[in-house]
């Protein structure tokens, strides 16, 4: 019955998108039929060198039927049956732009901030959502294969976990809570249209799929019969615990599990009874003794103190986080180690260089340090591209390009990785 009803809303929705139901001007064609309805929404913020006016722009898929105006402030809808790769034309009287999108079978896309110029529509952020199944893990490299739900051209998106939230309702899961064939709902942004960075994972439940077909459940309406059990709902005072003060204030002592300064979100454990906590800490105090912190002065396995409020006894808002003293035993027979930790170069690295080598299949990108020619290879998904304050890929730069970086160091890593490219034209 499930799968008859959805079968009749996806024919619905496919007809209302195609007779152009649900808003003016917006027509569809083309693409396969079938349960695969998408929706991509954006606004337009500028376009060079022309007026300030963003509203009446044709915004249509091209190779189809689909199309819509940007109203007074650039903003557009679409609707249509297609997934994959697809091209996206903006046009205004001299104004032509075109930009590629993939799109997840029966997901949505939104494109913000748009900046059309030289014949290019750059979105400063695009984001994606979709319900899919996991294809493949790999937890140690932190990195999750994710197929639609519907998929019919073969797109597979690539999730980077090191930037991820897992979460099965309220409790906050890790890459090895997850199984193959596993149903989750995907939001996320993405810099090359397949590759998911900052995303946010809610696992389904596995077996919901299998409980409307159990033929047992027709006959729990026995139990009313029982005279005396109507008689426990009388107790008025136990729902009533809740409100008070113990279960909206929580004080422990635990160990830092993981951290995500990018995301200000810290996972941390109890030492009493091991249950796990996520910690916001955008509303969060962190200090040592008189000394107050940041996220990036905490490391895994750091020993708290931890005050906070909760609402659903799992995220914790309002925290104060106590650091308590690492012990180290070795560090009084060597008296230079305290020295190590007022290095700069062990938590922040920039340097200047050029583009070596690129190789944007992989989304690699291996770069050479101006100084001292230190070569690297860096993560080009995991990167922010910039230049002249416009977001770029793996595909719009050149071996040769002279840049700056910035960066975190954790480790032997680099993180919270930032490359402002110079103009070609300075060089």
């Amino acid at each position: 019955m499930t799968r008859v009803c959805r079968s009749i809303l996806a024919a619905i929705a496919a007809c209302c998108t195609l007779s152009g139901c649900g808003g003016a001007g917006l027509q569809a064609g083309g693409g396969e039929s079938g349960t695969g309805i998408f929706s991509i929404r954006g606004n337009v913020i500028d376009i060079a060198d022309s007026a300030s006016d963003v509203s009446g722009i044709r915004v249509s898929v091209v190779g189809t039927r689909i199309e819509n105006f940007t109203d007074d402030a650039g903003r557009f809808a679409l609707a249509g049956d297609l997934d994959g790769q697809t091209t996206l034309r903006f046009e205004r009287g001299v104004i032509f732009a075109e930009t590629t999108v993939t799109i997840p079978t029966g997901g949505s896309l939104l494109l913000e901030d748009i900046v059309i110029d030289s014949g290019q529509a750059r979105p400063t952020v695009v984001r994606v959502e979709f319900e899919g199944f996991v294809e493949s893990l790999d937890c140690s490299a932190e990195t999750l294969s994710v197929i639609p739900k519907e998929n019919r051209d073969g797109t597979v998106f690539l999730v980077d976990l090191s930037s991820a939230t897992i979460r099965k309702d309220s409790v906050f899961l890790g890459c090895s809570d997850l199984l193959v064939d596993d149903r989750i709902q995907v939001k996320a942004e993405t810099v090359d249209g397949v590759t998911l960075i900052r995303a946010s994972i809610v696992l389904e439940d596995r077996e919901g799929a299998e409980e409307p077909d159990e033929p047992e459940e027709p006959d729990e309406p026995e139990e009313p019969e029982e005279p005396e059990e109507p008689e426990e709902p009388e107790e008025p005072e136990e729902p009533e615990e809740p409100e008070g003060p113990g279960d909206t204030e929580v004080e422990f002592e635990g160990f830092v599990v993981s951290l995500n300064c990018g995301a200000s979100s810290l996972s941390v454990r109890s030492k009493e009874d091991n249950a796990r906590f996520q910690i916001d800490l955008s509303s969060a105090m962190i200090r040592q003794g008189r000394v107050v912190l940041g996220c990036t002065d905490l490391l895994v396995d750091d020993r708290i103190q931890v005050k906070a409020e909760t609402a659903d006894g799992v995220t914790l808002e309002r925290a104060t986080i106590v650091l308590e003293d690492r012990e180290d035993p070795e560090e009084p027979e060597d008296p230079e180690d305290p020295e190590e930790p007022e290095e700069p170069g062990d938590t922040e690295v920039e340097f200047e260089g050029t583009v070596e080598s690129l190789s944007c299949a992989q989304n690699l990108i291996v770069v050479v340090a101006k100084e001292n020619g230190a070569k690297s290879t860096i993560d080009a998904g995991a990167a922010v591209l910039l230049r002249d304050r416009t977001r770029l890929t793996c595909a719009d730069l050149q071996p040769g390009d002279r840049f700056e970086l910035r960066a975190e160091r954790e480790g032997d890593a680099l993180v919270n990785i930032v490359i402002e490219f110079e103009d070609r034209e300075d060089r």
